[in-house]
């Protein structure tokens, strides 16, 4: 009972930390502290009765709280998923120690359960601090979710399968090799996902750099134009003013600077309000 109550615990409290390091910090330390504590609760509870679906629980009201942060429900619902699936890796990578070293793993879950959480704990932080590098660049990319989804479910047959068999060391065995071949499999996925996401986010921020260049190569030709406009007007007012200056013709001087400059002027005028 006692090794249930630890590592249950311990699991929902980094389950939250991790899906709060994902979101580059949303919930500050006292808020991840209640969420962990809800989960904890809530999570013992369940975990009595419907045992490891009682994550689902836990990745219920992560979403529900992360939704109240205003994050969007696309990264509402990956980070949980993401960081329940690193949870579950970091679990397997513990049984695939224990085969290796010849312990056994249920003694180890069992009769050290603080040893066991700390272990988890530190594989699964480390595993958290290596998705979030990826996880910055993720955008709504619904293939993403689905994948990660996908992956959750066969994970949770595996374990469906091993339960009504008690977990036996060779059943553990056959698990960890699938689950290790399927998680390599779904890495490389996830991250050439990414690449493609990223690449096509490059492309489409370079097509508006191109379409503002363009606009702005345009504005110039215009104004460029208008001022080639503006000279030659600007020339020809000058000659025919030298011309009526010079001739001492005050009264056409007069409707010349009524009929071509006044109007000018209010085009140009017109143009500046523009």
């Amino acid at each position: 009972m006692l090794a249930v109550i630890v590592t249950g615990t311990c699991q929902m409290f980094i389950l939250a930390i991790g899906t709060n390091i994902l979101l580059k910090k949303v919930l500050s330390k006292i808020e991840v502290l209640i969420v962990g504590t809800i989960l904890a609760i809530g999570g013992l509870i369940l975990l009595a009765t419907v045992q490891y679906f009682a994550l689902i629980y836990a990745i219920g009201v992560l979403v529900a709280v992360l939704r109240f942060k205003k994050a969007s429900w696309f990264m509402a619902i990956v980070a949980p998923i993401t960081s329940l699936l690193i949870m579950i890796v970091s679990d397997y990578t513990i049984i695939w120690s224990t085969i290796m070293l010849q312990v056994e793993y249920q003694d180890l879950l069992m009769n050290t359960p603080f040893v066991y959480s700390a272990f988890q704990s530190a594989i699964m932080l480390l595993y958290i601090f290596i998705a979030a590098q990826f996880f910055t660049r993720l955008k709504s990319n619904y293939l993403v979710l689905i994948l990660l989804v996908v992956t959750i479910v066969i994970i949770y047959i595996f374990i469906y399968i091993g339960s009504l068999y008690e977990f036996p060391t060779d059943i553990l065995t056959i698990f960890t090799i699938l689950f290790t071949t399927f998680s390599v499999l779904t890495g490389i996925v996830f991250v050439v996902v990414t690449k493609i996401i990223q690449s096509h986010i490059e492309n489409q921020e370079r097509e508006v750099e191109l379409n503002h260049l363009k606009d702005y190569t345009s504005r110039l030709e215009h104004i460029y134009i208008e001022m080639s406009l503006f000279k030659h007007d600007y020339i020809n007012i000058l000659v025919s003013l030298q011309g009526y200056i010079s001739s001492g013709n005050q009264q056409e001087l007069e409707t010349y600077f009524k009929k071509t400059i006044v109007p000018l002027n209010k085009k140009i005028l017109i143009k500046n309000d523009r």
